[in-house]
């Protein structure tokens, strides 16, 4: 009987320290010195955004116009948050796929300009007000650096092309937020828990300690989750600067200095591990190492690969490839097929992935003719689809719901 009470109670706080998180996700920071004016808030642009009567391409149409905003504040006054933290992802989603599209299509300006689009919005929304919405801005930029990467190694064949990528490297350059951990929050609960009698009764002894452990660790994950996008962002420019040597000095950096092109004061310092970032090169491999030791701070010699899927504590180096050969040779004038064959062909080690895919596969190359690229889009159905190399659905349209049926894609030109 006694036992059974004293699980009564462990369920208890566990539900308690549930609501406890809720919480603390969704609990508002301390307001700001400046509260910005509407015309300064990128939260009312979205909102006139996402308004449900804008499809997809008016949406893409006035996206540019995030630019011109510093701010992304949710105002105290107001109960409902809207647009939702999920409707936002899945754009920026959308917004990432697209420009993949446009690489795809040779429109390598107008991917680009998507893509510092993207990232300033997930830059915004890093500096909002709320606390969660900060993990889901790292996260924009994290996706969002995905496919600048991918640009980097495959679509940067001149002094020109690396120029402008580092241009773009300036307009990214990453403000570094670390969340706080909210000490009085958690010893004004704990002196709370500590007074209750009836939990020193049923055995609860350690309470203050076990609470500060659960809230120091529910912290301490965002904080790592938020930190991963700037760990991206070094690496990043390591590999723009492994790339430009390689190709115009025939070999990989074996120095410092040969990082010079991007960084002409010396790597950036590893968060994680001591010194500076780290690289190595496999020759057998014929790949090209940048990496960083990681959350778990061993330094692995890009030997253990981080997954933040199996903890964000996991062991593991954070590891950038830069392969010798291009693994998306995007063509310059834009891709031209007769059938998916000749996609084929040109993309041997397949297409990038697709974001929407639960099965986490690659864009899509129908057999048909013409031949269409497509993504599942945001309503994921990939695991329904009998025939996946068959056409695609209807084209996606927000207007029918963010989840709506329908597949992102493209028709390629006939040769």
């Amino acid at each position: 009987m006694k036992k059974i009470k004293v699980i009564g109670v462990i369920l208890c706080i566990t539900t308690l320290l549930f609501f406890i998180s809720i919480i603390l996700i969704t609990r508002k920071s301390s307001p700001p010195d400046y509260i910005p004016r509407p015309e300064e808030n990128a939260i009312y642009f979205l909102r006139e955004l996402f308004n449900p009567g804008n499809n997809l391409q008016v949406r893409l149409q006035k996206f540019p116009e995030i630019l011109n905003y510093k701010y992304f504040y949710y105002p105290p006054e107001e109960k409902i948050v809207n647009p939702s933290f999920l409707e936002i992802l899945k754009h920026a989603k959308i917004f990432r796929t697209l420009a993949i599209f446009s690489l795809l299509q040779g429109k390598r300006q107008e991917a680009l300009n998507l893509l510092i689009e993207n990232y300033h919005l997930g830059k915004l929304i890093r500096g909002s007000n709320y606390e969660f919405p900060r993990y889901l801005g790292s996260a924009i930029q994290g996706e969002t650096l995905d496919v600048f990467i991918i640009y980097i190694l495959n679509c940067c064949d001149t002094e020109e092309d690396f120029n402008e990528c580092r241009k773009i490297i300036k307009i990214f350059k990453v403000d570094v937020y670390e969340y706080q951990i909210r000490n009085a929050f958690i010893h004004t609960l704990s002196e709370k828990f500590q007074g209750l009698k009836d939990l020193k009764r049923a055995g609860v002894k350690h309470l203050p300690s076990y609470l500060n452990m659960i809230t120091h660790n529910y912290t301490e994950d965002l904080r790592i989750r938020a930190s991963l996008a700037d760990v991206k962002f070094e690496l990043m420019k390591m590999a723009a600067a492994a790339r430009y040597q390689f190709l115009f000095h025939e070999s990989f950096p074996i120095s410092c200095k040969d990082f010079l092109f991007i960084f002409p004061d010396g790597l950036p310092n590893d968060v994680y591990g001591r010194g500076e970032m780290k690289y190595l090169y496999r020759k057998m491999e014929k790949v090209f190492l940048c990496y960083s030791a990681g959350p778990d701070k061993i330094d692995h010699c890009g030997t253990i690969e981080y997954d933040p899927s199996n903890g964000t504590t996991s062991l593991g180096d954070i590891i950038l490839k830069i392969p010798e050969e291009k693994t998306y040779p995007f063509p310059r004038e834009g891709l031209r097929a007769n059938n998916a064959n000749e996609v084929r062909k040109i993309f041997p080690h397949g297409l990038p992935m697709d974001i929407f895919a639960c099965s986490g596969t690659t864009l899509h190359i129908t057999d048909t003719y013409p031949v269409f690229i497509y993504s599942f889009g945001p309503d994921a159905d990939d695991w329904e689809r009998e025939n996946p190399n068959g056409l695609p659905e209807v084209m996606y349209d927000p207007i029918n719901g963010l989840n709506s049926n329908g597949d992102l894609w493209i028709c390629v030109p006939l040769k």
